[in-house]
């Protein structure tokens, strides 16, 4: 008798699969148990989780296995297994991500359908499988969940390190380590199990970097994009999608161009620039797709490799691919914060002092030169201090995002508004006399005053002191501002909730 079989005369293989089994019972019991014990007056809410989580299982279980279905098919009827890309890891983690751990029966029902179903392995093996399909996705989501702080749209290098790590790297390790274990138990893979390890981790990497990561980033970011880049974005998705898929829309006989990879590459660079990451990498999952189907059906010339070689050759062009998109969007999103945190308000987002001296500045020298005429406006928001002290920091900086924002509605694009002090705030009205801008500077005064400011269930009603003042000849942008300020101080001596001009 063999050395695994002396514990009780079963097979190794049994014995394995009953421990997990048994292990995983007595989980589920104890978190069964432990959410059905709680005290009564949580029993409904606890009986509406596990509604909730049941139905979101269900749901996962569901898309894991749909998405798998034109995958496998697809590159199972060309031999080529492990895929390229395994779309259920990206699936599982994201799920894991969004939901935490309590999605991992879903994922393990999804694993096992797709294992048991399209590839008819034995119940032991697809078992074994869809354990660690599981345990990767969970522990890489978990782990992305406790260190990925709330930094809401903007997706840094840290986090770009965090997803690699956690989310590709440890993940696919331990889905890669389970595939090879059972196909050394099971399958008889034997010597090859190194070359299974790498193919299998190649797989879950590419799904996770092809639907996870983009799914990931829609989930964080949810900024639109500007109407103004709508059509550059619409234009070369459409070039890139063509391209992409020029194998399935040129003829069989003709051959596509040896330089569509530089033709897409060049779009997706013009993306990852001009756009969010989310976007960038959202089109560039989208070619990759078109691209490693086309080379299925026919290798070159985008990759001169044949069977089973392309699994390696495809994978790491999605994963390198998808990586480099990713790591460039993070770097020009630090750049875009970085620029913000100098010339930003951190508070209301408006251009901070030094940002409106410098626009004013320039804008006044504009006027002086071509004699048109400009104004400057100055107000802040009387008795600010008391909103402060009697509501708190959080109200008080509510308030000074909608005062902020009443003056963007009043003004023309081309205005530049600024908050340049704790309550005070600077307009320059661009080709507006003096008696133009005293007459908008009044319509927002009026407009304040009349609309209190509801936040948290506290309802602050706040009103502002304004100075004008318009373009003399020899101005500079101090002796303008000096002016403006002038006259605020005229306003609140004279009882406040004004406007006064000089």
């Amino acid at each position: 008798m063999s050395e695994p079989e002396k514990a009780d005369g079963r097979p190794f293989g049994a014995r394995f699969m009953s421990g997990l089994a048994l292990a995983l019972a007595r989980a589920a019991a104890f978190v069964a148990t432990s959410t059905l014990n709680e005290p009564r007056q949580g029993n409904g809410r606890a009986l509406v989780w596990l509604i909730g989580s049941l139905a979101a299982n269900v749901a996962i279980a569901l898309i894991y296995f749909a998405v798998s279905v034109p995958v496998a098919k697809l590159f199972g009827a060309f031999g080529v297994f492990p895929s390229p890309f395994w779309p259920g890891a990206g699936i599982a983690l994201f799920s894991v991500v969004l939901m935490g751990w309590t999605v991992a029966p879903g994922i393990f029902l999804g694993s096992a359908l797709a294992n048991g179903v399209l590839f008819a392995a034995a119940p032991e093996s697809a078992f074994l499988i869809s354990i660690t399909n599981m345990l990767g996705p969970v522990i890489g989501g978990v782990l992305l969940r406790r260190t990925m702080p709330p930094r809401q749209p903007v997706f840094l290098l840290a986090d770009v390190a965090r997803l690699s790590l956690y989310g590709v790297l440890l993940h696919s390790a331990i889905t890669a380590f389970g595939g090879t274990v059972a196909g050394v138990a099971f399958d008889g893979v034997g010597a090859r199990w190194p070359a299974v390890f790498l193919g299998w981790m190649l797989s879950d990497s590419a799904g996770v970097m092809m639907i996870g990561v983009p799914a990931l980033l829609w989930w964080i970011d949810r900024r639109a994009i500007e109407r103004r880049l709508l059509p550059q974005m619409v234009g070369i998705s459409l070039i890139a999608l063509l391209l992409g898929s020029s194998r399935f829309l040129l003829p069989s006989e003709l051959e596509p161009p040896l330089g569509i990879p530089v033709m897409v590459a060049m779009c997706i660079s013009w993306a990852v620039v001009r756009f969010y990451p989310r976007d960038a990498m959202t089109l560039f999952a989208l070619v990759l797709f078109l691209l490693v189907v086309g080379t299925v059906f026919d290798p070159a010339p985008l990759i001169d490799y044949a069977g089973s070689n392309v699994v390696g050759a495809a994978g790491l062009a999605i994963i390198f691919g998808m990586f480099n998109v990713l790591l460039i969007g993070s770097i020009m999103e630090e750049r875009a914060l970085a620029v913000r945190r100098v010339s930003q308000d951190i508070v209301t987002g408006l251009p901070n002092r030094a940002t409106f001296l410098s626009e004013a500045a320039r804008e006044l020298g504009r006027a002086q030169n071509y004699n048109r005429p400009l104004s400057v406006v100055t107000f802040d928001i009387d008795g600010f201090r008391s909103v402060n002290s009697r509501h708190g920091s959080i109200v008080g900086d509510a308030v000074l995002n909608a005062i902020g924002g009443h003056a963007r509605a009043w003004l023309r694009p081309l205005d530049v508004l600024a908050r340049i002090g704790d309550d005070e705030f600077a307009i320059m009205m661009i080709e507006t006399d003096q008696k133009g801008a005293t007459a908008l500077a009044e319509q927002l005064r009026i407009t304040i005053a009349s609309t209190p400011i509801e936040i948290n269930g506290a309802v602050v009603e706040v009103t502002v002191s304004v100075g004008v003042t318009g373009r003399r000849s020899g101005d500079t942008i101090d002796s303008v501002l000096d002016r403006a300020n002038a006259s605020r101080h005229v306003a609140q001596q004279a009882g406040r909730n004004r406007v006064a001009a000089a």
